[in-house]
């Protein structure tokens, strides 16, 4: 059955709003998907309209702007139930839940993941169960349970690897490269995000080849790579600048503040640390913020004021716990109970 041609143009819209956004052409691709939900609205596809809003709301949370991505989500919610698609309230469910668990609020992130997996699992959408075990993943590493955590990655990276999905490959490669971060395999993290940026930049897919990046440069200042550390910031700044990337900059900030102290540099550290709360702040990132405040309590100690060390500190402690981070607040409370 061919469509009528308002389905078909709205249709059209929705695509190019797709190619913009993979292209990292932010201002072309709100427009595009703009213009294809309002033509949905006349028309009685309110699954598709479902799927322009959720790909809308991705943008959005891509860019730190988290309150549009949360409202673009939940109205992606209210059109699949209205189109009865058990896939399109699957997707809208586990794309709240990231929300969810930027925000802080575990509870509501883990019955989210839930019945989006019981969702998905009914409509048998097997490429979102992958999506929704390594989120949870994602999960299990910030709790500080790795194994858990690279269980799901591995069971998510099989499954995406028999059906060549590439880019959910390059989804999991980082996940994976963040885990080993984590248990300071910087080496191992380095070849893994390779792996990932060579597969982004043969399908040009401009928004995993910018958060691998900014990965890379975790991976290279674990490595002692300050320079080429440093130039990866410059790259991430510059780049969210123009985006008016609020995550992404705030991200690149933090690492910054970390090579300035690593150098001694711990004046223009605080400076910079300044400016990324507040990207973290309008993005609405606890874990981030925690990051921050963690990051700064290391600066002012290094520069031998211990009582805004503390502080700082304190905050991070409390920051980490309310993002279900529980062994960064233990590491952390550890460093505060140790400078009292």
């Amino acid at each position: 059955m061919v469509a009528e041609p308002n389905v078909s143009r709205a249709r059209e819209l929705a695509e190019k709003g797709r190619a913009a956004d993979r292209a990292g052409d932010a201002a072309r691709a709100f427009g595009y998907y703009g213009d294809a939900a309002a033509k949905f609205d006349t028309l009685d596809d309110k699954g598709y309209v479902a799927e322009v809003l959720r790909w809308e709301g991705t943008l959005h949370r891509e860019r730190g702007e988290t309150a549009a991505a949360y409202k673009c989500y939940a109205r992606s919610l209210s059109a699949a139930e209205r189109a009865g698609s058990l896939s399109g309230r699957a997707h809208a469910m586990n794309c709240l839940a990231t929300i969810a668990q930027r925000r802080g609020d575990m509870v509501e992130t883990e019955k989210l993941y839930s019945g989006a997996a019981l969702l998905a699992e009914q409509a048998g959408e097997q490429r979102l169960l992958g999506m929704i075990q390594q989120n949870r993943g994602v999960l299990a590493s910030i709790a500080g349970d790795l194994d858990t955590a690279a269980a799901r990655y591995a069971s998510s990276l099989e499954a995406f690897e028999k059906t060549d999905d590439d880019e959910a490959i390059s989804w999991v490669l980082n996940n994976f490269a963040m885990l080993h971060t984590k248990r300071k395999d910087f080496a191992k993290a380095s070849e893994l995000l390779e792996r990932a940026q060579t597969i982004a930049e043969k399908r040009g897919d401009d928004l995993v080849k910018r958060i691998v990046a900014l990965n890379l440069v975790e991976a290279w200042i674990g490595r002692g790579m300050l320079d080429e550390a440093e130039q990866g910031c410059i790259r991430a700044l510059e780049d969210s600048r123009v985006r008016g990337d609020h995550l992404s900059s705030g991200e690149a900030l933090k690492f910054r503040a970390r090579i300035h102290r690593e150098r001694g540099e711990f004046s223009r550290g605080i400076e910079t640390l300044e400016a990324a709360a507040s990207e973290a702040h309008f993005a609405e990132d606890r874990l981030l913020q925690a990051e921050i405040f963690r990051e700064l309590g290391e600066l002012h100690q290094a520069s031998g004021d211990f009582s805004n060390a503390k502080a700082a500190w304190t905050e991070a402690v409390s920051g980490f716990e309310a993002a279900g981070a529980s062994e960064d607040a233990a590491s952390t409370r550890t460093r505060l109970t140790a400078a009292a």
